[in-house]
């Protein structure tokens, strides 16, 4: 059975089928998946990014299927998908959103940035310590603490930072004080250090 691309038919097979087979499925991400990988034509880097179109939107609104619905797909759809994930992640982020339009530039960027896991409680950024990396989060949550441990902000995806400092008025002076940053429910964190990215930018 051949199904037609368009999303908005995709959305609407996936979530009857999920209906319909309740008992067998992880979820309507997961059928999308499986649609696609049965019977969706295209290029295997269309299909992907329509994939990722759709569950982009899941992330966006709180969801989260990523190991259900990457299971579901072959491996070469499987890995051109988490391609499209991570570049969505960086392009929506305003310090990138109209930076670079080539996609080769993306793609350099994640071939070199390393991921780091954080357990929650752990330091991702110590306050005070010298800017040498552009930490961009992947998934789950951090906080900012000020000196005196009160939690000045929750940063959620899509969220960029470095070394940074929180400004407030205390008994009416200005205070800039330095802010650090830790994993609040567990985090992973894409860690670009700041020469590979200068070298990225002026090469394009």
């Amino acid at each position: 059975m051949m199904v037609a691309p368009a999303l908005h038919t995709l959305r609407g097979l996936a979530g009857a089928w999920a209906t319909h087979h309740r008992d067998h499925v992880a979820s309507k991400e997961a059928v999308l998946g499986y649609l696609w990988w049965r019977g969706v034509p295209g290029t295997l880097r269309t299909r992907a990014m329509q994939f990722m179109a759709f569950y982009w939107d899941v992330l966006q609104g709180g969801g989260d299927a990523e190991a259900a619905t990457l299971a579901e797909l072959p491996y070469g759809l499987r890995t051109e998908a988490l391609k499209q994930l991570h570049l969505s992640a960086f392009t929506t982020i305003p310090m990138f959103k109209h930076c670079v339009k080539d996609n080769s530039f993306w793609l350099r960027l994640l071939e070199n940035a390393e991921v780091r896991k954080y357990l929650p409680g752990d330091v991702i950024v110590r306050r005070g310590a010298r800017l040498t990396a552009l930490y961009v989060l992947k998934s789950g949550e951090v906080h900012d603490i000020n000196e005196i441990g009160s939690m000045m902000r929750i940063r959620r995806r899509p969220s960029t930072w470095g070394e940074h400092f929180w400004f407030q008025v205390l008994q009416g002076e200005v205070k800039r004080a330095r802010v650090e940053v830790r994993a609040a429910s567990g985090a992973e964190v894409w860690e670009l250090s700041l020469g590979l990215l200068r070298g990225l930018l002026k090469r394009d």
